[in-house]
C-alpha cells in the first residue's frame, strides 16, 4: 500500500494493462515468479481507487492478441476469463462496471489532459464516440466481452459502420 499512498501524495497516475487480468499461462508464470502474497494485489485497481489515486488502463499492443476494451472492462470487474470461470486473478481487486468504464473513457481523457473536450458525451465536447450493440449496464457482466461496435464517430463524422 505504500506505493499507492506515495502515488496519491505525488499526484501520480497509475496505469495498468488489463489484458492479463484473468487466468492465463502468462498469469500462471507471473504467479510462480512473485508468489501468492503478491498475487493478491496484482493490478490493485480497487486499492488505487479507494485511495483516490488517478487510475487508468493501457493496452500493451502489440504484445496482446487483440485490443478489445470490452474484454478488458469485463475482466477488470470479474478478474476471470471472458465469459466467467472458476478461477480469478486477485479477486480482492475487482472493481465495478462503472469504475471500469470510467477508466477507459473520462479517466483516460483526464490523464491525457483532454477531458475538457473528450472522454464523455456532453454539450461542447468533440463528438468522438462509438455506438454499441447493447447496454453493458443491463446485461450479465460475463457477456460484456461480446459487445460489438456498430458505428464510430470522430468529431461528429462517421468513420466506421459495421457490416
Amino acid at each position: 500500500m505504500s506505493d499507492i499512498k506515495r502515488a496519491k501524495e505525488l499526484g501520480a497516475t497509475l496505469e495498468f494493462s488489463p489484458y492479463i487480468f484473468s487466468p492465463s499461462p502468462i498469469v500462471a508464470n507471473i504467479a510462480k515468479a512473485i508468489g501468492d502474497g503478491r498475487m493478491k494485489r496484482m493490478y490493485a485497481f480497487k486499492d488505487s481507487l479507494d485511495a483516490s489515486v488517478h487510475t487508468v488502463v493501457g493496452s500493451d499492443w502489440p504484445v496482446v492478441p487483440f485490443v478489445n476494451p470490452w474484454v478488458a472492462i469485463e475482466t477488470m470487474v470479474t478478474r476471470q476469463v471472458p465469459g466467467g470461470g472458476e478461477d480469478a486473478v486477485a479477486p480482492e481487486e475487482a472493481i465495478t462496471l462503472k469504475q471500469a468504464v470510467d477508466m477507459v473513457t473520462i479517466d483516460a481523457a483526464r490523464q491525457l489532459n483532454t477531458a475538457s473536450y473528450t472522454g464523455s458525451i456532453e454539450v461542447g465536447k468533440l463528438a468522438d464516440l462509438v455506438v454499441i450493440d447493447r447496454n453493458v449496464f443491463e446485461i450479465p457482466i460475463t457477456e460484456v466481452h461480446q459487445t460489438r461496435t456498430l458505428r464510430t464517430f470522430i468529431n461528429g463524422e462517421e468513420v466506421y459502420t459495421a457490416e
